[in-house]
């Protein structure tokens, strides 16, 4: 029986109706009970998939209504059972079972960022460790022209993917949306500007300037892996893009606070000793993302330098089911504060026509290179 309603699920996919009818058709099946993802779906490492919903609120605009994929409990058993091999060391991905399942602070980044979508300051976004896929499926369904989806997780991926096939629809939305294998440590020992690797070269042309954003919830995990965010983060800043990182209090948040309080304070620093020298090449970046970092970050320490945060927000726990080892299990949706790190990009004043054409060829470059 399990088989012909997968096959009705598949064949919903196909019918010669339209693409609103479709999903809608699709959708109708999923909640009068004829489909159970979790029966009929599977990780490819094993184990089923639960279906859950998501609502994410943005200042503008109405909700956004969602429904993403997780792993069950039979997935993050073994998904456990799997990251606590010896055979497997820290940095795999097999390493880390946090990736099939949602958290917290996905939805106020994903909400944050559906309101500069619909605002019109924001219309490409780039994902790091997209997980479940609901800041990046929220973004497309807010209005983003494209969206790229990274995760170093093929299981994460498969989620986020199952989820924009049932959330986007086709000949339109779902197109805007695409992923790729991606570990944000991986370019620790490159230059920014000049990788070979074709991934690395998409994300740097999809976050190259204003009206592009980074973004990233919960991924502080580690102090590596939280050290490469914040220069993910200021490498897109430095590029004319904006930043937003939430975190719920991980172990590598002060690593990454850390790190990004040296890159704001040397490129303040780099930018006060430029306009002093009457602006040297190179210069217009450093400025611009200098402006960006005073513009997050205000407050000023007692050393003259700007105070790097998180902004506390409201939030929520996620009531499903959840392996001990990978979360706390909550029965019921909670008052939950998230931190946020929000770098909105700023227009300092022109830079010299020399400069401005520099960065443009650059630009153009890394859209040749894709």
């Amino acid at each position: 029986m399990e088989k012909y309603r997968g096959l009705l699920f598949i064949y919903s996919s196909l019918l010669p109706m339209g693409t609103l009818s479709r999903r809608c058709f699709s959708l109708l099946v999923a909640s009068f009970g004829l489909l159970r993802p979790c029966l009929l779906l599977s990780l490819p490492s094993g184990g089923g998939l639960n279906r859950i919903p998501a609502v994410v609120k943005p200042a503008e605009g109405h909700n956004i209504h969602l429904w993403l994929f997780e792993g069950d409990m039979e997935a993050q058993d073994m998904a456990v059972e799997k990251a606590l091999s010896p055979s497997v060391s820290f940095n795999e991905p097999a390493a880390d079972p946090y990736g099939i399942v949602l958290w917290p602070a996905a939805l106020p980044v994903a909400a944050l960022t559906a309101t500069m979508i619909r605002k019109g300051k924001v219309k490409r976004v780039t994902e790091l460790g997209a997980g479940t896929g609901l800041v990046s499926i929220a973004a497309v369904s807010a209005g983003a022209e494209s969206v790229l989806s990274t995760d170093y997780n093929e299981e994460a991926l498969a989620l986020l993917s199952l989820a924009a096939d049932l959330n986007l629809p086709r000949g339109g939305p779902r197109e805007r949306l695409r992923s790729a294998l991606y570990d944000v440590t991986s370019r620790e020992d490159d230059n920014a500007d000049n990788d070979s690797d074709a991934t690395t070269r998409d994300m740097l042309a999809h976050c190259a300037g204003p009206g592009d954003l980074l973004v990233c919830a919960d991924m502080l995990y580690s102090p590596s892996t939280s050290r490469a965010v914040a220069r993910r983060c200021a490498e897109a800043v430095l590029r004319g893009a904006s930043a937003i990182v939430g975190d719920t209090g991980r172990p590598g948040a002060p690593a990454f606070l850390e790190e990004l309080r040296a890159i704001v304070a040397a490129t303040c620093a780099q930018a006060a000793a430029a306009q002093e020298g009457g602006g040297e090449k190179g210069s217009y970046s450093v400025q611009r993302a200098a402006a960006a970092f005073a513009a997050a970050f205000p407050t000023t320490a007692t050393d003259g330098g700007p105070v790097v945060e998180f902004r506390a927000v409201d939030a929520e726990t996620i009531a499903s089911p959840r392996n001990s080892l990978i979360a706390t299990q909550h029965d019921a949706v909670k008052p939950l504060r998230v931190g946020l790190v929000e770098i909105m990009a700023q227009q300092p004043p022109s830079p010299p026509p020399a400069e401005e054409e520099q960065e443009q060829e650059e630009g153009r470059g890394r859209e040749r290179a894709k």
